[in-house]
């Protein structure tokens, strides 16, 4: 699929490892998912942030988790196709602004068996880099 947003990467591209067919009236469009583990720095804990982006997340039907860290940060885990994983990052940005002084990305392997995105207690085990 190519478009002015749409950059053609190979499948053996390790950031996706699923494929998701979304069919339409006359064609079938493939989304490539992807998962990012994000850390956020600044003013993140105590202002709403993990609600925020619980909400976002349902908007834009994105799976995955969110907990505060031991040193003040919140970590995120985020699935999605690319295109509306974006979406939701750059809605999260508005509704975040002036409170996120840095955010650390890596994309992870994605999750077939996960359906929903949760707020996780405070440093919970969900995951390990």
């Amino acid at each position: 699929m190519q478009g002015p947003n749409r950059v053609e990467r190979p499948i053996s591209d390790p950031r996706w490892s699923e494929i998701v067919h979304k069919h339409t009236k006359s064609s079938i469009l493939i989304f490539m998912v992807t998962r990012q583990r994000i850390i956020f720095q600044g003013r993140v804990q105590g202002v709403g942030f993990r609600a925020r982006t619980s909400m976002i997340a349902a908007y834009y039907a994105i799976t995955g988790w969110v907990r505060n860290e031991p040193d003040g940060t919140v970590m995120l885990e985020a699935q999605g196709d690319e295109e509306t994983l974006e979406k939701f990052l750059n809605e999260l940005r508005k509704k975040t602004s002036g409170l996120v002084e840095r955010e650390i990305h890596a994309h992870v392997r994605t999750l077939g068996n996960e359906s929903t995105f949760e707020i996780v207690s405070s440093f919970h085990s969900k995951t390990q880099w």
